[in-house]
């Protein structure tokens, strides 16, 4: 279905979304109220951007699979992370979707009380554990990896509006990120670059069966390899042809992504911190789930990557604080 839908307009894509949303009725009786708003306010462009809507539209898997997690009956408070993503539909689906995976990974181990918490400097999740109270602290792709859920989700959202982006795309983006004084600026500025590049693909991919080339846009350096396929639309982040021969290319590659892993894990932990009021023994037993991979593609990270982030972990004594969980 992806490889041929091509969305022109506000209304074809409005039809799309309110004939698909009564196959999921979850999803519906939460959030209809918010995607109509939203169908009404903003640009084409804009909301193919957001992925829930995205998925809606086109009928992907990834809608069944959160329609799924919204149906557990396992879990409590679910009305906290739902508020969050109808306050934020485009930001916080990430990490809605984290926390959902990680009440659902509890769940499997045997947790019981699993409670989602107010985001007021609590932890995310609350659960039972042979009888004893106990946290997880979530972090996802997009705070750890910000560039790759922003160029996802702008090229997917062009490539079902222009069909010379139904392609393979293996992608790389370059920067320091040093360069920027915090993260909204970095994330301004990512998001302009991107669309200055999708500008440059438009003419680029319109007389191009293959297309190999670097495109720099203020302080990012894109490197891209597109061909079509049969497909339609896929993005592979730091992968073929871009292989990375070592454990070693690959710390070298990720260097600003270990950075922000450091940074989030103590964030979290200064949240396990307030809520255990200090004991650095009940923290040690808490979890804190840190997800590389998430949502529709799983080749982000290269698996060579994994080994260096727990080496990094235990270096720094990050697993030794808290249950740390690092997941691919």
């Amino acid at each position: 279905m992806r490889s041929i839908m091509i969305i022109k307009s506000k209304e074809k894509l409005k039809s799309l979304v309110l004939n698909n949303l009564p196959k999921y009725p979850i999803t519906e009786e939460n959030f209809k109220e918010v995607i109509s708003h939203l169908l009404r306010k903003e640009s084409l462009s804009k909301l193919l951007e957001i992925p829930l809507i995205r998925y809606l539209a086109t009928n992907e898997k990834p809608i069944s699979n959160f329609e799924e997690y919204l149906s557990k009956k396992t879990f409590t408070n679910i009305n906290e992370p739902i508020s969050r993503l109808k306050s934020n539909f485009k930001h916080e689906y990430y990490s809605v979707l984290a926390e959902f995976e990680t009440a659902w990974r509890l769940n499997q181990e045997g947790m019981i009380n699993i409670k989602f918490l107010p985001h007021d400097g609590n932890p995310d999740i609350e659960y039972r554990d042979n009888n004893q109270t106990r946290y997880a602290e979530v972090k996802n792709l997009e705070e750890i990896n910000p560039e790759f859920t922003i160029l996802n989700d702008k090229l997917e959202a062009e490539s079902l509006r222009n069909s010379h982006f139904k392609r393979s795309f293996f992608m790389d983006c370059q920067y320091n990120i040093n360069d920027f004084d915090n993260i909204p600026k970095f994330y301004k500025k990512l998001n302009t670059a991107t669309t200055l590049l999708i500008r440059e693909l438009r003419i680029k991919l319109r007389s191009n069966e293959k297309l190999e080339e670097y495109f720099t846009f203020d302080k990012f350096t894109f490197k891209i390899s597109a061909r079509k396929g049969v497909a339609g639309f896929f993005l592979a982040y730091h992968g073929s042809p871009f292989v990375y021969s070592s454990a070693k290319d690959s710390f070298l590659q990720f260097s600003s992504v270990y950075t922000r892993m450091i940074n989030n894990f103590r964030k979290g932990y200064l949240q396990l911190t307030r809520i255990r009021a200090g004991d650095k023994n009940l923290i040690s037993q808490d979890r804190m789930y840190i997800y590389l991979n998430l949502g529709k593609y799983n080749s982000f990270i290269p698996k060579e990557a994994k080994i260096i982030f727990n080496k990094i972990a235990k270096a720094t004594g990050m697993s030794e604080m808290v249950d740390l969980k690092i997941i691919l």
